[in-house]
């Protein structure tokens, strides 16, 4: 089995303590690692090191190589896929099957995000097992996990006919709107849509080149390439921006389903940190170098210069040496729209 992180994005969600240099996934959120080297820790039981890819972009490559020295994760061992620039995950995960698939036409391969929390990580390897069984029946198989509360901002998949380790996919539903997302809740058949895949590499393969043949045909550009990097920088210049849920698993019929209670969470927001980090008897979150008085529910992060707060109820505040943000937790969300914002007006801060 192969495996392939995913280790894009542009630390806009946890703003102002990821930045674009130094997104989510290194960060240390929940515990002494990081999210890149927890994701590859879980990984390594059942994948070898000379069998994991890391796809992400140059810059983050070389802290992503630091931080894996620092778990004992030899430099090469490792493969990256250097990203030169972002186009969802398709891109990504085309260029690693056909790596893969080179190396062994045979092989399977798993598919996952460097920045999600999964604590049941005995339960994880068993089902990543029993998905590899799936996979090799000739099925795109995800991850679904069970609801826990009407998510607007997940993706959800109904599962439909029992099939050997899971079951097919009815269909795909992007981020629905409140009403839907509660109907979704008591239903017994809807999931969210973790972004875990198992499958083999000739299937993937054989789905992008039917769903999206002009992909695929770029793909020549890799095969038998003097030199790979600038063979990536020729396809990621000529390829379309499209994420494997659009671009095929919600086309194929090939797409199958595991429920998995892995005690899942891909901590999209700072009210995330909830569902994750043990709290105080009054319910707040509070590291770094606060003082606190009478705070509740309240997610407070200190840095170098001291937090002092007093009475907060329901309150994000994170301060580091160039910004504090302060916003309730309901609009942790919002965030990302702030980032945003600072690239508008060329605030530096969001760099």
């Amino acid at each position: 089995m192969y495996g392939l992180i995913m280790a894009g994005g542009y630390g806009a969600r946890f703003w102002p303590l990821s930045r674009e240099i130094m997104p989510k996934q290194m960060l240390r959120i929940a515990g002494k690692n990081t999210m890149i080297q927890n994701t590859v820790q879980r990984i390594m039981p059942l994948i070898p090191l000379n069998h994991l890819y890391i796809a992400t972009n140059e810059k983050h490559a070389k802290i992503i190589d630091t931080q894996l020295k620092e778990i004992n994760c030899a430099e090469n061992n490792i493969n990256f896929i250097i990203e030169p620039m972002g186009k969802n995950t398709t891109p990504a995960i085309a260029v690693a099957a056909i790596y893969i698939n080179e190396i062994d036409p045979e092989s399977t391969m798993v598919v996952m995000p460097a920045d999600h929390i999964i604590q049941k990580k005995t339960k994880f390897l068993k089902l990543l097992k029993q998905a590899e069984k799936l996979a090799n029946q000739g099925y795109l198989v995800t991850f679904g996990i069970k609801p826990s509360r009407p998510e607007t901002g997940y993706g959800y998949i109904k599962a439909g006919k029992k099939i050997y380790e899971g079951f097919k996919v009815d269909k795909f539903t992007e981020k629905p709107d409140l009403k839907t997302a509660q109907r979704y809740l008591k239903s017994s058949n809807y999931f969210w849509n973790g972004g875990i895949f198992v499958w083999q590499t000739k299937a993937i393969l054989q789905e992008i080149k039917k769903y999206l043949p002009f992909l695929y045909e770029k793909l020549n550009i890799l095969k038998n390439s003097p030199n790979r990097l600038e063979a990536l920088k020729t396809f990621y210049t000529e390829v379309e921006s499209i994420s494997i849920d659009y671009g095929v698993m919600e086309r194929t019929d090939r797409a199958a389903v595991i429920p998995a209670d892995i005690k899942w969470n891909d901590v999209g927001s700072w009210s995330a940190l909830d569902e994750v980090i043990k709290k105080d008897s009054k319910g707040n979150i509070i590291t770094g170098n606060v003082i606190d008085i009478n705070s509740q529910n309240s997610i407070i992060y200190g840095g170098s210069n001291l937090v002092a707060s007093i009475g907060l109820k329901d309150i994000v505040v994170v301060s580091t040496d160039d910004v504090i943000l302060i916003c309730p937790k309901n609009k942790s969300q919002d965030v990302k729209t702030m980032v945003n914002k600072l690239k508008e007006r060329k605030k530096e801060e969001y760099l």
